[in-house]
């Protein structure tokens, strides 16, 4: 353990300190990267106390600056641009019903209750649609398609708007149009302007659909350090060096 190195490496974007001067036992933090480097599908792991990064270390060809898939991590970036949304009066409420932002497939439903699913219901994986991975075929639709907007329609409720939890990447894509078409401003601008660069972060390559819409459920990518900010701005209740961004 004396020979693992995990001395965070330079850079003028975080605090560095020690594990010593933040009162952590150095042997243990030495053997989490110990441990780590015999992960074959780990590229890059933080230690962040006290809002100091006192460790470092990246695997795998992983590096400083690579920009790597943060997968469904992106729902809770999502949940944040909600959030900031709402903040900044693009949308009234919680409450608003998704229907609203999606007026063309209004009078293409049989379902009157998808009418009726509310934004807050979309954030609590409520929303009344099949949990995907759990529920055959609809996670093999997901995933062989471009365009997930006909999936409202398509994807039948298997349960009430609001009584049950089921995870839902389509409801995730969904907040992201969202708040695209609320803003007026594509997923990636808007997050780059009103989230990533108030805390001193870059969104990386991202996927999008058919209608260019940025992928809500996935596919977003971060530098390691970028996702430990984000992480940090929820450890402070949305406050980043002492500006509340969400």
């Amino acid at each position: 353990l004396d020979l693992v190195v995990y001395t965070p490496k330079p850079g003028l974007d975080w605090d560095v300190s020690t594990p010593e001067e933040q009162g952590l036992d150095p042997m243990l933090v030495a053997e989490l990267y110990f441990n780590a480097a015999k992960l074959e599908t780990l590229y890059g792991l933080l230690v962040v106390k006290n809002g100091n990064l006192i460790a470092e270390g990246y695997f795998n060809d992983g590096a400083l600056d690579q920009s790597t898939g943060l997968a469904s991590a992106t729902k809770s970036y999502i949940s944040a641009l909600v959030g900031i949304a709402l903040d900044q009066g693009y949308l009234t409420s919680v409450d608003q019903t998704m229907a609203e932002f999606f007026p063309e497939f209004a009078d293409q439903t049989s379902d009157p209750r998808k009418l009726e699913i509310t934004i807050r219901q979309l954030l609590q994986m409520r929303s009344g649609y099949p949990w995907e991975e759990r529920t055959s075929p609809y996670m093999e639709m997901i995933l062989s398609t471009d365009n997930l907007l006909p999936y409202i329609v398509e994807f039948p409720l298997t349960t009430n708007p609001g009584t049950e939890f089921g995870y839902s990447n389509l409801a995730s894509h969904l907040l992201g149009v969202v708040v695209t078409r609320a803003s007026g401003v594509d997923l990636k601008s808007f997050g780059q302007a009103e989230l990533f660069s108030r805390i001193d972060a870059q969104v990386g390559d991202w996927w999008q659909d058919a209608n260019g819409y940025y992928l809500g459920a996935g596919l977003m990518s971060s530098t390691a350090r970028d996702a430990a900010k984000f992480g940090l701005l929820y450890l402070n209740d949305g406050l980043y060096e002492r500006t509340q961004v969400v």
